[in-house]
């Protein structure tokens, strides 16, 4: 995440009214300490459970310099979905990376993209979850920015390779399948990748498989 980025997501947040513009560089700092003190802690343990002390605990801050950034414990989980949105966009990149593709066919480009998306939401599943709970407009608008850019980054792939995609459209099927991704991807966690299914096996790679499937078969591509 870049300093332009940082900046830019930090205003997003101080224009919805959850967190309190820094005045100076240390306030700034300790804005940061108290997103990555609630990162630490959603990786052993739910959101529900992290109170407002142990995240100044983690912080090694006081409660009361806590409310001095931050509206609720809530808008610090918004501000921690902001960091992983630019890290999003950054997977996006680096997985369309057509370095990456070069003795790939499309099938096997778009499996092996399958397989780094899902060990990603997986490894951050406690972040990304309860977020994605919360149901705010100013998330689901960057998240769509994600969604858009990553439709973007596809395209751009498919269309370098050597294979033309044989579809009508091929564009439009491209953000389809990046769409289905992620729709799928949240189906997953909100079920805690317990699949609501009747056939959906468990584990990243079975899910990967799955998803590979269904972005093969939207983009008519032979497996």
């Amino acid at each position: 995440m870049t300093g332009n980025e940082s900046a830019r997501g930090l205003s997003a947040l101080v224009e919805t009214g959850l967190v309190n513009a820094p005045k100076q560089a240390r306030s700034e700092q300790r804005l940061r300490q108290i997103v990555r003190a609630l990162e630490q802690l959603l990786d052993g343990r739910s959101f529900d459970e992290i109170t407002i002390p142990d995240i100044a605990r983690e912080a090694e801050c006081g409660v009361a310099s806590i409310y001095a950034r931050f509206k609720d414990k809530r808008s610090i989980l918004i501000a921690l979905h902001e960091k992983m949105l630019a890290r999003s966009l950054l997977l996006a990149d680096e997985l369309t990376n057509p370095t990456h593709h070069t003795n790939f066919t499309l099938a096997q480009s778009i499996h092996w993209i399958c397989e780094r998306v899902v060990a990603y939401n997986f490894r951050y599943r406690n972040i990304l979850r309860p977020a994605q709970q919360l149901d705010d407009p100013t998330m689901r608008q960057r998240y769509s920015t994600v969604i858009a850019h990553s439709s973007t980054r596809f395209a751009e792939l498919l269309a370098r390779q050597s294979e033309p995609l044989p579809c009508r459209d091929p564009e439009q099927r491209a953000d389809l399948a990046v769409r289905t991704l992620f729709a799928l991807l949240h189906q997953r966690l909100i079920f805690q990748f317990d699949a609501p299914g009747r056939f959906t096996k468990e584990g990243n790679e079975a899910t990967a498989r799955e998803l590979a499937f269904v972005l093969t078969a939207i983009c008519n591509i032979d497996r």
